[in-house]
């Protein structure tokens, strides 16, 4: 990008960090996944062991560059969040052992007679071992890894591909970026010592109040005892005799609030009218006023359901078909109109003087994407035969494609990226495929994680680094995260059963996926190929509409559009008083606030990050004492 000076960050000391980072948090992030369905708190703990290892860089007289905390930053959280293909396996261990799975016929033979050695050993001795260092785990696991090493290069190869697009092409601002990089430089040494004074004070009031917010809100949920309903605080117990299937709640996760700030109000506008409209209002139009359109939805449909059946349900029986045909059109639509700059990319590219610093060239990327998608899909149709040839390859190669687009896409221009709907089981039970094995196995299909790369790169920029020490950099972690993943699930999954209350995310959850599973197997969630195709001609017009809007001087956002689907009302109410608070009423008061609420933003994100790491490392030291621990 220009002339920029781009220095060195991956280092013995950020290979360091990583090694930390895999044995000390990998396995708190594989516990927390267990127990709470996430590892976006554990995440955080990056800023944490960064804090340590600058801290004792000093102190010996060779403080750490802001190249090596940012490589130190977007490695050490890639370690902490690859959890492998381990949780999956433990699952179908799950499902296999459940006696009602047994249960279940389809075309006259019970479906664990469909289920194939190499998914997981059927053998109950070797379930009931609750260990994966047993020879009946080898090939599953084998199989496993080798279908994640494709996805693996079909995310690295997708990131470098639309970085060049997004990043040194077109240049978007990428909002989440410049809050990783005020991180960073807050970290690293100061130049204007005004500027720095300032910046430190900001940073220091936000990391005490960051470190207060996270001991009321996370501490108590870490150790078993929160304070208030977590991640949000259901209405629909007073509301659903007024406005019955419509999700109404409060979000009480900060991070929501937080992380909306630096996001801009117009999208975040459009996401929250779209979510009230989607979640609140058509669920209700559509059970109450409009009965026959979704019918299943009405016989779901009971008093006293919570937000997260109200919003499983309505998913399932409503927005599943319309989510992914939103999501194809827009992706379609974002293809059409970048198509000049798409073509720009090539052409600039293949002049020397204006060469990528990404290690591969546009043309290279689209090559190993390909690659991988082929290996992935020749590997899917030889343990899969009979499934639609066209579907595996058009999904693994088409579909994450445009995944991949419209979440970089989304994170360049508002900052957040919405949830991609997952296609295999949608498309699927469209064909006329006839088994078992498909529902739960697929090639590699990329659902728009590789954006994470694409904003990295951005960051590295913003701080001066050479990207192509960030790919390095993912590549070794990925190396350092397979065998300490498996050691910590395996460990886990010994210290107690695995769905049980120990492990609360899985006994509430679990369940629901083995049902969606055996709903989808059985032929008893019909898609609508009509619904598709709407959902689809209308994503692919919001790009369209948006540009009318702003030859007309007004704003239009399709990305807050579509996040707004994905996303229920107490979460994009929180957004946008977040994004008001940040873009509009804190500037009033404090004039200044444009130039340091990155720093803000960082510095609670970062007192969050200690009090949580804390309390999930003392939580996980009590548990471990435990005799028996579930």
């Amino acid at each position: 990008m220009g002339m920029q000076k781009l220095k060195k960050g991956l280092t013995w000391r950020s290979l360091i960090s990583m090694l930390i980072a895999g044995v000390l948090f990998l396995p708190v992030s594989a516990f927390c996944i267990l127990t709470l369905g996430s590892t976006a708190i554990v995440s955080v703990a990056s800023f944490v062991l960064i804090i340590v290892i600058g801290g004792m860089s000093r102190y010996f007289g060779r403080p750490l560059t802001k190249q090596e905390i940012f490589i130190m930053y977007s490695s050490i959280g890639y370690v902490i969040g690859s959890i492998g293909p381990y949780y999956w396996l433990i699952w179908r261990a799950f499902y296999i052992s459940t006696p009602t799975f047994a249960e279940i016929k389809l075309m006259g033979k019970s479906l664990i007679d469909f289920v194939p050695d190499w998914m997981a050993p059927k053998s109950l001795d070797i379930i009931n071992q609750r260990t994966f260092l047993m020879g009946g785990w080898l090939i599953p696991i084998s199989i496993a890894l080798v279908m994640s090493f494709a996805g693996f290069l079909q995310y690295l190869s997708l990131g470098m591909f639309f970085s060049q697009l997004f990043v040194e092409v077109e240049r978007l601002e990428f909002p989440m970026a410049q809050v990783q990089s005020a991180i960073i430089e807050v970290i690293s040494e100061a130049k204007e010592r005004v500027y720095e004074i300032k910046r430190m004070r900001y940073f220091t009031f936000s990391l005490l109040a960051g470190f207060f917010i996270g001991t009321v809100f996370y501490v108590p949920l870490v150790i078993g005892r929160p304070l208030i309903p977590f991640p949000f605080i259901d209405l629909t117990s007073f509301t659903t005799d007024f406005v019955p299937g419509a999700i109404i709640g409060i979000a009480s996760d900060p991070s929501v609030f937080i992380g909306a700030m630096p996001i801009p109000l117009h999208v975040v506008f459009y996401a929250l009218i779209s979510s009230i409209i989607v979640w609140i209002i058509l669920n209700n139009v559509f059970l109450v006023s409009l009965p026959d359109i979704f019918p299943k939805w009405v016989e779901d449909f009971y008093r006293g359901m919570t937000i997260p059946t109200l919003q499983y349900r309505s998913y399932l029986r409503i927005w599943l078909p319309i989510q992914f045909g939103l999501t194809l059109g827009m992706a379609i639509a974002f293809t059409i109109s970048l198509r000049k700059e798409i073509i720009k990319s090539f052409k600039l590219f293949s002049r020397i003087e204006t060469k990528s610093e990404l290690p591969l060239s546009p043309i290279a990327n689209l090559a190993l994407f390909l690659g991988s998608s082929l290996l992935s899909v020749t590997i899917f149709l030889f343990l899969t035969p009979g499934y639609p040839l066209l579907v595996a390859y058009s999904l693994s190669l088409g579909y994450s494609f445009l995944a991949a687009l419209i979440s970089s896409r989304a994170l360049g221009i508002g900052g957040v990226a919405p949830s991609i709907t997952w296609p295999w089981r949608i498309i699927t039970s469209l064909t006329d495929y006839k088994g078992f094995v498909a529902w739960d196995f697929s090639p590699a299909i990329e659902m728009g994680g590789s954006s994470s790369i694409v904003q990295s790169v951005k960051v590295s920029y913003l701080t001066e680094t050479k990207p192509v020490d960030l790919i390095k950099s993912l590549i070794l972690a990925t190396a350092i995260s397979v065998p300490i993943s498996l050691l910590a699930f395996d460990f886990f999954w010994r210290m107690a059963p695995i769905p049980s209350i120990v492990y609360p995310h899985t006994l509430l959850y679990w369940p629901q996926y083995v049902l969606e599973l055996i709903m989808f197997a059985a032929g008893e969630i019909k898609i609508n190929p009509e619904i598709i195709v709407l959902s689809l001609m209308s994503g692919a017009a919001f790009p369209f509409i948006e540009g009318l809007f702003r030859k007309f001087g007004l704003i239009f956002s399709s990305i807050g559009i579509i996040i707004g689907v994905f996303t229920i009302p107490p979460y994009t109410i929180s957004m946008f008083i977040g994004s008001l608070l940040s873009n509009i009423i804190i500037p009033r008061f404090l004039p200044e606030w444009k130039d340091f609420r990155f720093i803000f933003i960082s510095g609670l994100f970062g007192g969050m990050s200690l009090v949580t790491s804390i309390s999930l490392g003392l939580s996980l030291l009590a548990r471990a004492a435990w005799i028996w621990p579930w």
